[in-house]
């Protein structure tokens, strides 16, 4: 299920995250929750910027920032572009809503791969504490 002029979740993502993004799109198309995707939403010839940005601040109930090791390796991406239009919209929104929503495609690093600060620190080590 997708849409142009519906209220509608905006999926912000980077290419090489198609696939991922196609599983996504599957889950809220099963969930009946509209969708606006570049993919699915912009036709030869449109002016893309241009439908991103309306996509974005025109009845979009929230925004999905799709982040993985792909989009970290490519600091200049669409992905951007739409990430600063979003956090302008944000900014209008009343204290504690919930718009923006980051899903991570990738492993978070590990607890016991991050080393605490106490051990970077020589005056808050345990002994020092």
């Amino acid at each position: 299920m997708t849409t142009d002029e519906g209220q509608h979740v905006f999926i912000s993502y980077v290419r090489e995250d198609k696939e991922r993004v196609d599983r996504l799109c599957e889950m809220l198309k099963a969930a009946q929750i509209p969708f606006w995707r570049d993919l699915k939403n912009l036709e030869p010839g449109d002016d893309w910027k241009l439908k991103i940005k309306e996509a974005i601040r025109k009845n979009s109930l929230v925004f999905l920032a799709c982040f993985s090791d792909n989009s970290r390796n490519r600091p200049r991406n669409n992905m951007n572009e739409e990430l600063h239009l979003a956090v302008e919209e944000f900014r209008k929104m009343p204290p504690g809503e919930t718009w923006i929503i980051p899903i991570r495609f990738d492993d978070p690093v590990c607890q016991d791969q991050v080393r605490p600060a106490t051990h970077s620190n020589p005056r808050l080590t345990p002994d020092r504490a």
